[in-house]
């Protein structure tokens, strides 16, 4: 039975379910913001660096890929045309960077990986080891660790998606549940 309300009385179901869809509005908006920065890693020299193991050495510079401004060298090109972008996640660069490993961007006889390992540019013809270049593939189980790794992450990020998906499920029934016991 509904009741009429005089003016200037206050309706606290109205309150409440006005509170209660801003509540869940915020908790929506945080959930995407959390899901959208772990999810996006946008930081490609960092995670050249992690995969790698080149802080702080001489190839740990932006001429690793550009040769001079946004210009890109022949391994940024490379990188590109693999698909790798300033925003790539972590995952999508690490593919990107397996990818071209075997390759010889710059032409000069020796894989991008060999140079790197080196600590030489990869995308400059005229720096690179000063031996006879060798043919190496990357070891199967190295492959395997890797592939290892990334399924961990993805199923972790899944995880974390499912437990906030139920928690705000759960959120909803809680917030049904009350707001059928208040119209009863």
């Amino acid at each position: 039975m509904k009741q009429k309300y005089r003016r200037g009385m206050v309706d606290n179901h109205a309150c409440f379910r006005k509170y209660t869809k801003l509540g869940l509005l915020l908790i929506t908006l945080a959930a995407l913001l959390i899901v959208h920065t772990a999810l996006a890693i946008g930081d490609f020299k960092a995670n050249f660096n992690q995969n790698y193991d080149t802080t702080g050495t001489r190839i740990d510079s932006c001429t690793l890929c550009h040769s001079s401004g946004s210009n890109l060298n022949d391994y940024g090109k490379a990188l590109d045309e693999a698909g790798i972008k300033k925003d790539s996640s972590e995952t999508e660069v690490i593919q990107g960077l397996t990818d071209i490993e075997q390759d010889d961007s710059d032409g000069d006889g020796f894989s991008n990986i060999d140079e790197i390992e080196s600590r030489f540019f990869p995308g400059n013809e005229s720096d690179h080891p000063a031996t006879t270049p060798t043919v190496t593939a990357t070891p199967m189980l190295q492959q395997h660790q890797m592939l290892q790794q990334h399924q961990m992450l993805q199923q972790h990020q899944m995880l974390q998606q499912h437990q906030m998906l139920q928690q705000h499920q759960q959120l909803q029934q809680h917030l049904l549940l009350k707001k059928s016991k208040i119209y009863q």
